[in-house]
């Protein structure tokens, strides 16, 4: 498994260096509860919720390590951190996508945690959630 994130139609391409483990994924069900005049509460199914995507990793220090799970020795330790951080600055959607799953969407960076104290990287917990693009239909002329 490989875990790609883009941005402006693959303009950057960041593919982590050790996939996570797991990941959690998410999604809810928007309901609405009315009260009527004869049967009292009614509950109405909505539409689905946002997609949310959890996931833990780590990125590692150096590029001198043979470790056979590292996908991506592009960058290493504090340079994935800045990364983040601008991406997360540019208030723009990235596309996360998880080989060999289903995994392919548009999504917000809600949370980038990252905590230094291991020796060989820098521990790292990502939150996304979906983004859906606004599609406005044209008001008919009359």
């Amino acid at each position: 498994m490989d875990v790609f994130i883009t941005q402006n139609n693959r303009a950057s391409v960041i593919q982590l260096p050790v996939p996570p483990q797991e990941f959690n994924v998410s999604l809810e069900q928007n309901h609405g509860v009315f009260n009527t005049i004869s049967q009292g509460d009614l509950r109405l199914i909505d539409f689905t919720g946002l997609k949310k995507i959890s996931f833990s990793s780590f990125f590692p220090f150096s590029k001198d390590t043979n470790a056979p799970f590292i996908k991506s020795k592009e960058w290493f330790g504090y340079s994935y951190t800045s990364i983040f951080e601008r991406l997360m600055e540019r208030r723009m959607p990235v596309r996360l996508i998880i080989t060999e799953t289903r995994i392919n969407l548009p999504m917000t960076i809600d949370r980038f945690e990252y905590k230094v104290g291991r020796p060989d990287g820098i521990d790292y917990t990502m939150e996304l959630t979906e983004f859906r693009f606004v599609n406005v239909k044209g008001v008919p002329k009359i």
